[in-house]
């Protein structure tokens, strides 16, 4: 994975306030490349300059100074066509079906015949909608509107996918569904870009992370490679009626932080060396050991560590 399919350079964007016409800075300064094939993250707080960035990367306001390119060149409206785009809050026609908004959506995208008519039919059976292709959009719930979004976003198969809170309103199952969709397409190709609050799904779904804050890019990371496979600390449960007093004091003295909630007690160590060292004590003194297990930081850890400059 060495194409950068989306790279942006310098890119900043400011707004002028209405009243004032003091300018606004909402992204400032980020450069950032997205490799072609990979599920990219792209987190921050509300106000980080995330939806700013994903519309300026659409064209639809622009940039205040810096390039966005794709493929290697600025983008185009001819480009347009190879990326496939959910906003936070998708619209559509309520009086036209579920088939005809793609039927529609899909021509936009200069699809025709029976191209076109093959894309819906795939494409609503992908979102698990083709029961509902029939019926209009207004009797949709938030969260079946939220799949017709995420299939007018894949209908014309595109080479890069830009989610912005791909999961909204969607319920456990939903959510669940979207999320290994996602994860088919970006196995199958498809580069996805994506913007969501629920970190636990981009966790699940991305490679690396961009993670905003106050419209600068803090810090890029690779979830699955650095981080994650970095333990925190180590956790041995134990049962408590088999609690050496000794080992205790042993274990308190390696600085161990020990809970005791029978029938359980948990020693937890941020050193490994002294975890495996009363890991052997313990054998030694045939105590009943229940589980070893390494805690590692999730993606909701290392967003706050990262952020707690008071963010």
């Amino acid at each position: 994975m060495s194409e950068i399919i989306l790279e942006l350079a310098n890119f900043s964007k400011s707004f002028r306030s209405h009243w004032t016409y003091a300018q606004k800075s909402a992204v400032i300064d980020v450069c950032l490349g997205v490799y072609r094939g990979e599920a990219f993250g792209y987190i921050g707080h509300n106000g980080a300059g995330k939806t700013t960035t994903i519309k300026c990367i659409l064209g639809l306001i622009r940039a205040s100074s810096g390039s966005i390119k794709f493929s290697g060149s600025e983008i185009n409206a001819e480009q347009r066509k190879k990326i496939g785009y959910l906003p936070e809050q998708p619209y559509f026609y309520d009086h036209l079906s579920v088939r005809e908004t793609l039927l529609f959506l899909g021509g936009l995208h200069g699809l025709r015949g029976p191209v076109l008519n093959e894309r819906v039919d795939k494409t609503l059976a992908q979102v698990k909608l083709d029961h509902r292709a029939n019926s209009p959009v207004r009797t949709l719930s938030k969260g079946l509107q939220q799949r017709l979004g995420f299939a007018q976003a894949i209908i014309n198969d595109p080479e890069l996918l830009i989610l912005d809170e791909p999961f909204s309103g969607l319920d456990p199952i939903g959510r669940r569904e979207i999320r290994e969709e996602i994860i088919a397409l970006n196995k199958t190709g498809t580069t996805i870009f994506m913007s969501s609050h629920i970190l636990s799904d981009v966790e699940d779904v991305c490679d690396r992370v961009a993670i905003m804050a106050r419209g600068r890019l803090k810090q890029v990371i690779n979830i699955k490679e650095e981080h994650l496979s970095r333990p925190e600390s180590v956790i041995i449960t134990f049962a408590v009626d088999r609690l050496n007093p000794v080992f205790k004091e042993s274990a308190v003295a390696a600085g161990a932080l020990i809970v005791e909630r029978a029938p359980y007690a948990t020693i937890e160590l941020s050193d490994i060396d002294s975890a495996n060292n009363l890991l052997q004590t313990a054998i030694a003194n045939n105590m009943n050991i229940l589980d070893y297990s390494l805690k590692r930081p999730d993606l909701e850890e290392i967003f706050f560590r990262i952020t707690e400059d008071g963010q």
